[in-house]
């Protein structure tokens, strides 16, 4: 209950958020309006702004959690309609009290936007997929700044992060956040096992068994940042594999996408993955809900320290890793990180 007379927390959330990040932020003694704002896009696209962005429409999941994580909430009017959804929707209504009162618009998502929907929200900034070409053009023809995504790796997910820091006038929240990140990167980097012992490993997304991810893809660094090798060698990010080659290759740790099936144990019963090290040895594992492991964001450390649980089982037990997360998440989101277990 609300004492009379009280803000609501949330209320008070917001108004604490609005002093950080898209306010009249200042560069020396001048106002940060005077100032022009000026990154590279994904495209090679110069995105140029007279001042930090205000109103940000926001049709990309993992740029929602890099404003989040920058703590730029108050610039947000609109928001991917995917948040809404299940599983991740109970995790964002806990980051901000307007997604759980569903007061935030969702004009689009990375498959389908109303440009009709977002001019009506009257940004000063739209983030979306760089691949939505058409919808970009339509927007940039109406003088509407567009900052488009393509991430490939995990340099891209910091880059993301610094150019939406400068675009919200949160540069020094972007880089004290980058700074954690290639911290927490060398620790990993420090309990992985030597190249000659890492085990062969193969990941396989929720669209079916052999759904996979190649060389350079996120899904490759994510398994090498955990210690293991990725048996795809196919330089792609997304890649149909053969039966036989899966065979050939004979992983030794299979890491599924969340909600992937066959479960792991269910792969025992396909024809053929009986044959696999990885499936026979029970080395076959899940990773948790997609809002935690979104290795789209910095929130691929989660992720990668859970594979390096697997590839070394006594370095890391339950309660290591649920502190881990812990830790992780109020370092990138601060104190509300904590709520999101």
């Amino acid at each position: 209950m609300t004492r009379r007379g009280a803000r609501p927390w949330g209320a008070l959330l917001l108004a604490a958020l609005s002093l950080v990040g898209c306010g009249p932020a200042r560069v020396g003694d001048r106002p940060a309006e005077r100032a022009s704002i000026r990154v590279r896009d994904f495209r090679g696209r110069a995105v140029t702004l007279s001042r930090p962005a205000r109103r940000v429409v926001c049709l990309l999941e993992s740029a929602l959690s890099d404003l989040y994580m920058l703590r730029a909430d108050s610039c947000i009017v609109g928001v991917p309609a995917g948040v809404y959804s299940k599983p991740i929707r109970e995790s964002y209504a806990l980051l901000d009290p307007r997604l759980a009162r569903h007061a935030l618009p969702g004009p689009g998502n990375w498959d389908f936007i109303s440009v009709e929907g977002v001019v009506a929200l009257r940004p000063d900034l739209v983030v979306l997929w760089a691949d939505q070409r058409d919808v970009a053009a339509l927007l940039e023809a109406r003088h509407i700044p567009v900052y488009a995504v393509q991430l490939r790796g995990f340099e891209d997910v910091e880059r993301e992060l610094s150019d939406l820091g400068e675009l919200t006038g949160t540069t020094p929240r972007a880089d004290s956040l980058v700074a954690f990140i290639r911290g927490e990167v060398r620790a990993l980097m420090d309990l992985a096992p030597p190249a000659a012992r890492r085990p062969r490993a193969y990941f396989m997304w929720a669209q079916g068994p052999l759904e996979s991810s190649g060389r350079g893809s996120t899904a490759d660094a994510l398994l090498g940042l955990g210690g293991a090798v990725n048996v795809v060698r196919d330089s792609q990010e997304h890649v149909v594999v053969h039966l036989e080659d899966l065979v050939r290759w004979d992983p030794e740790l299979i890491v599924q996408w969340h909600g992937a099936r066959p479960s792991a144990s269910g792969l025992a019963g396909l024809a053929g993955w009986s044959r696999l090290a990885a499936v026979r040895r029970g080395n076959v594992h899940e990773l948790p809900s997609p809002f935690l492991c979104d290795f789209w964001t910095p929130k691929y450390l989660i992720a990668a320290r859970q594979v390096m649980a697997w590839v070394r089982p006594g370095s890391g037990q339950p309660g290591d890793l649920a502190r881990y997360r812990v830790r992780v998440l109020t370092a990138l989101y601060g104190p509300r990180g904590a709520l999101l277990q």
